[in-house]
């Protein structure tokens, strides 16, 4: 068993700018998660889905692992977005690895996946910035967020009103704790009027 990635994991989350907590993996789901998607620590992607139970970033961002955020159970109830999905955020968004190993973004604002053409390792170094993170998500994050999810539990999310994918929300918005199923629900619902 190679332990170097998960040590490389360990190092950077513990150095990171940003809040970082990483949950022990279940070693059933990371049995499950290993045999059904053929993977093993070798890989970044695999130490951190069998490693770990998920990793949280700053109560608003959650990378799939084996275990509390369970990569193949997200990935199950996520089934139709297509990508295979390694991390949400609260606001809506999913992050993927697309062809050729590239990061990509569903964004709440626009309701489209977006070429973050940034790979795995650096997606990892972006969500331990405090400075990149908070400029990837500066328009979705307001004075005072961190009050409203001081206490968000791991089946939470943010609903918006407007909807940021709406003009009106340029204009400001307002926001408030629901289901996270519920989220990704209305942005499937609103994707399927457009067409």
């Amino acid at each position: 068993m190679s332990t170097g990635n998960m040590d490389t994991l360990k190092k950077v989350f513990s150095e990171a700018s940003t809040s970082v907590e990483m949950l022990p993996a279940d070693s059933e789901a990371a049995e499950r998660n290993a045999s059904r998607y053929s993977l093993d620590d070798s890989t970044l992607l695999g130490a951190l889905i069998l490693g770990t139970g998920g990793v949280v970033v700053d109560k608003w961002l959650r990378l799939y692992g084996s275990g509390t955020y369970d990569f193949a159970e997200r990935n199950n109830a996520l089934a139709e977005f297509a990508f295979p999905i390694i991390a949400e955020d609260i606001a809506g968004g999913l992050f993927a690895i697309g062809e050729g190993g590239e990061i990509q973004y569903f964004a709440p604002d626009t309701l489209q996946w977006e070429n973050l053409e940034i790979s795995l390792g650096q997606f990892i170094m972006v969500c331990t910035d405090a400075e990149a993170l908070g400029g990837f998500y500066q328009d979705f994050r307001w004075e005072g967020w961190q009050e409203l999810v001081r206490d968000i539990t791991p089946a939470q999310g943010l609903s918006f009103y407007p909807p940021l994918w709406s003009r009106e929300s340029k204009d400001g918005f307002s926001a408030k704790l629901i289901p996270i199923d519920e989220v990704f629900s209305m942005e499937l619902e609103y994707m399927k009027t457009l067409g």
